[in-house]
């Protein structure tokens, strides 16, 4: 009996240990570089925050976006956002990072560039700063990045009163 106990008690722990091996490999077990599906997907989601953008752009009071510009910006993001729709679905698929990256950059690009043609240079620059701060982890919660969460701002926009 209590042979059965001991080899009960190793091969519980064997599995214990082999699930936290999976359990912690990025994207599910499948690598850092190329395959991990959902990690390009993500990525773009991430990388192009259409829903945040247009939020900030239509009520923040530093934009001072007016009614007919806010008009233009929807329509140019809801582009974005059908092309962003398809891009998700495509990187799904499995398509390694660095190629992702490269789709990503380039729809990040063309939607920066269809913002820019609708708003003035003041404008553009509040979103220029609004995009970076994003980029260094205060728009999105704190997360720092992919797969660690840094000490960045809190949802809701920080201490503004303070």
């Amino acid at each position: 009996m209590q042979r059965i106990n001991r080899l009960v008690n190793v091969a519980t722990v064997l599995l214990m240990f082999g699930a936290l091996h999976v359990w912690a490999q990025p994207e599910g077990g499948q690598g850092e570089r190329g395959g991990g599906g959902r990690g390009g997907a993500m990525m773009a989601m991430r990388s192009i925050p259409i829903e945040q953008i247009l939020g900030f752009l239509a009520f923040d009071d530093k934009v001072g976006l007016s009614n007919e510009q806010l008009g233009k910006v929807r329509d140019a993001l809801k582009d974005v956002y059908a092309e962003r729709a398809i891009l998700v679905k495509k990187l799904s698929g499995g398509d390694d990072r660095d190629a992702a990256m490269t789709e990503v950059r380039k729809l990040r690009g063309q939607m920066t560039q269809k913002l820019t043609a609708v708003l003035d240079a003041k404008q553009v620059e509040v979103l220029k700063g609004y995009m970076q701060e994003m980029n260094q982890g205060g728009g999105r919660g704190g997360q720092g990045g992919p797969g660690g969460r840094g000490s960045g701002g809190r949802r809701g926009g920080g201490n503004d009163g303070e």
